[in-house]
């Protein structure tokens, strides 16, 4: 990791401060995700499930990349910034591990598996083919080449962080509109323009992910420039796209603005 003098105690509240700490706060949505369906597959009762199949070999692997990011995760979460090509290549390893284990093991120890999942409430309702814990699963069973389910996994892990930020833009615009609408606020057409063209460049940016298009550096690159043009926006239009991205991002590190002068 290569690291910086901004330290998490101080969070900077200059433009370039904020984009590097917004920056490498939503890299570690990727990591917390990945994580958390290494655990969940960690914490499975394996004995039960993988009888049959030498997993620990596998498990060994997982529980060594899960000890990588955890402490990638926290360099982030002190604005300890990282290569983007060792962080996409770090993410990748730890797809490929997880999703090694589960070619690895036996279509039966499969279903087993998916059976416990669809018993679990708090995983059946989500959509399976976009589900970290089961598409692996899904697709090994169908028959998918193992590289093919690796690229899908690796693409819907490395594109959070800019689903993250597009969803986040789409709902404080929806926001802004709605105060507009009650007369709470007036707001420039122009400032809407300029955030739905910023949108419209993140979805180009999610689709070169998808498609395996983009580089690591250049999607760091969009990443910044995303949210130098939300910080200048709402410096220049009195919007607050940046401050709810910061909001759900840290609800719990960031002033509370609504008993803020501004």
């Amino acid at each position: 990791m290569q690291k910086t003098s901004s330290r998490h105690a101080g969070i900077s509240r200059t433009s370039e401060g904020r984009i590097r700490t917004l920056r490498c706060r939503i890299n570690i949505i990727p990591i917390k995700s990945l994580l958390l369906a290494m655990s969940f597959l960690i914490n499975a009762n394996v004995e039960k499930f993988y009888s049959n199949d030498d997993i620990y070999p596998a498990m060994k692997r997982i529980t060594r990349h899960m000890q990588a990011l955890k402490e990638t995760a926290n360099a982030f979460y002190n604005n300890e910034e990282a290569d983007p090509n060792a962080f996409y290549n770090e993410l990748k390893l730890g797809v490929t591990s997880y999703v090694n284990f589960f070619y690895g093991v036996s279509r039966k120890s499969r279903d087993t598996y998916l059976e416990t999942l669809h018993a679990d409430a708090s995983i059946s309702g989500r959509h399976a083919e976009m589900n970290m814990l089961s598409a692996p699963v899904i697709m090994a069973n169908a028959g998918r080449k193992k590289s093919e389910a690796i690229s899908a996994m690796l693409s819907e892990v490395y594109s959070k962080p800019l689903k993250f930020c597009h969803s986040s833009g789409k709902a404080a615009m929806q926001i802004e509109f709605f105060k507009k609408s009650i007369a709470v606020k007036a707001m420039p057409e122009e400032a809407f323009g300029k955030l739905s063209a910023a949108l419209e460049r993140l979805e180009e940016t999610i689709k070169a992910i998808n498609n395996y298009s983009l580089e690591p550096i250049n999607a760091e690159k969009e990443k910044s420039e995303f949210f130098e043009r939300i910080i200048k926006l709402d410096n220049a239009s009195g919007f607050g796209v940046a401050n709810f991205i910061e909001d759900r991002l840290m609800p719990y590190e960031i002033p509370n603005r609504k008993i803020m002068r501004r």
